[in-house]
């Protein structure tokens, strides 16, 4: 009876104080607040569940950490009805030229195959394979709950049309420009307008974006209540970096309503968000005083 007691004390130290401090380090090193090392063994179910309090993964995700589903039969599946069951975008265009259906079809399968669908995303983003090589040796760079949101809210708008080599090409190329000039890189950006490849409002709005946080920049276009689903999911930083975008959404919603009932239901809704407690990225006993929420 007692071995089993310390079996259970030694998976919490590993999960719950050996596996943060081996993050702590891992951020210090790399200068990326996301590193996180890969729980693995025992660790790593106890972990999922902390984060499913969290917020950063979803239900699905923990059960799929236990039982593993097929990936023949859900790519089987999402092939025979043509759709992403994440996305919910089309896998093909049935419309499309036969060269771009092939390359929809040939990412797709790729997909299922991790080191295949590991070295397409790392060949589309600079940057990407250097992610793809620390994921090698066991260190991540996983989004927050928040952030994760986003991303969903995000896949949604993008419509139901399959993605093509043009529309990933674009949306890379894009966000790599975004990304150096955050860093203060404008170079690729200057001869891509000089190139004819963005327009010049492109270019101002990409740079307006850089001096964005880039959770406020994700959720630029939302309004109150998608942001609002944002903010529920945050830590305590980024609260901080949307609460005010989050109260200009709510003045103009509540500009727009005419029921007092309604009025007051969309204040409540504010109120009630921003005293409500932040996510946290660390376990509870090595967490810090959170900073208080202003009202």
């Amino acid at each position: 009876m007692r071995h089993g007691w310390d079996i259970l004390a030694s998976i919490g130290a590993i999960t719950f104080l050996l596996y943060p401090l081996a993050d702590a380090a891992l951020r210090k090193i790399t200068g990326d607040d996301k590193a996180r090392l890969r729980r693995a063994g025992a660790a790593t179910f106890p972990f999922n569940i902390y984060q499913l309090s969290e917020g950063e993964c979803s239900p699905s995700d923990v059960i799929q950490s236990v039982f593993t589903p097929s990936v023949i039969g859900k790519k089987g599946l999402e092939l025979a009805f043509n759709r992403d069951t994440w996305t919910g975008r089309q896998v093909f265009d049935p419309h499309a030229p036969a060269k771009t259906i092939a390359w929809q079809l040939g990412r797709f399968a790729g997909s299922a195959l991790a080191p295949v669908d590991q070295a397409t995303r790392a060949a589309e983003r600079e940057g990407g394979w250097k992610k793809s090589g620390s994921s090698l040796l066991g260190v991540s760079f996983p989004a927050t709950g928040a952030e994760k949101r986003a991303m969903e809210i995000l896949a949604r708008k993008r419509g139901a049309q399959a993605p093509t080599p043009e529309s990933v090409h674009h949306s890379a190329t894009m966000g790599d420009m975004r990304d150096a000039a955050r860093r203060g890189d404008t170079a690729r950006l200057v001869a891509a307008v000089h190139d004819h490849e963005i327009t010049p409002k492109q270019y101002m709005g990409i740079m307006k974006d850089a001096r964005r946080d880039p959770l406020v920049g994700m959720t630029k276009n939302f309004d109150f209540d998608k942001l609002l689903s944002v903010y529920g999911q945050a830590n305590q930083q980024q609260r901080d970096v949307l609460r005010q975008e989050l109260v200009r959404k709510y003045n103009l919603a509540y500009r727009k309503m005419t029921e007092p009932d309604e009025k007051q239901q969309l204040k409540d809704r504010l109120n009630g968000a921003l005293a409500s407690p932040p996510k946290s990225v660390l376990p509870p006993f090595l967490r810090a005083k959170s900073a208080a929420v202003h009202r």
